[in-house]
């Protein structure tokens, strides 16, 4: 009776001496997380604070000393995320980049969304060189990747892009570039074959 009595008595958050106990299975684990910090009560304290206010919340000390505890234990005490905050490039001023806020439905939205196109996605620097420069993720100037969405390359300042009839069409004209190459290779041969039957033509007449 005297040690159920005394499991009952024990609280992390009370405190309690060495010799209250004989093992810890007799200490009872808070549901709180915030009250299963020991030795931080002001600590705590602030936090609790700060997550009701929705202030900010600073913690310094050495490692050990509970910090990552107090966080991770803050966290279940906000509420849910409703919006994420991006920072964008600004390709006319760098130093000074735009803050994008997303509510939670465009998110999933974006990601259900990027998650059933088809085909395999691809590291841009692994695409034919001509591809990555039609869709914008090359300079044709300095050779940088950056984001399609940056007009000016973050490296050289110049339009990552030349100057195409196509500007509200990211894929520009490949299929015309296939074309042209489909056709070069083809007036190649009909070059090499002409050729071909002019030099057979002369031998003959030589004969």
């Amino acid at each position: 009776m005297d040690r159920i009595a005394r499991t009952k008595s024990l609280a992390a958050d009370e405190g309690f001496a060495l010799d209250d106990f004989d093992d810890t299975s007799e200490i009872p684990i808070p549901d709180d997380p915030l009250k299963r910090v020991v030795g931080q009560d002001e600590a705590v304290a602030l936090a609790r604070i700060a997550a009701n206010q929705r202030r900010h919340f600073l913690l310094v000390g050495p490692p050990g000393t509970g910090k990552s505890m107090i966080a991770q234990a803050l966290s279940l005490h906000l509420p849910s995320v409703t919006e994420e905050i991006r920072v964008v490039h600004n390709p006319e001023n760098p130093e000074r980049p735009f803050v994008e806020v997303k509510q939670r439905d465009e998110v999933v939205q974006e990601r259900s969304r990027l998650a059933g196109a088809e085909g395999d996605l691809i590291d841009p620097k692994e695409a034919p060189i001509n591809v990555a420069e039609r869709l914008g993720y090359k300079c044709v100037h300095c050779g940088t990747y950056s984001s399609p969405t940056d007009r000016m390359c973050p490296k050289c300042g110049r339009p990552k892009a030349a100057a195409q009839g196509n500007v509200g069409n990211p894929f520009g004209d490949l299929l015309g570039g296939i074309f042209e190459v489909t056709f070069a290779q083809m007036g190649g041969r009909r070059d090499s074959s002409s050729a071909r039957r002019r030099s057979s033509s002369t031998s003959g007449r030589a004969t």
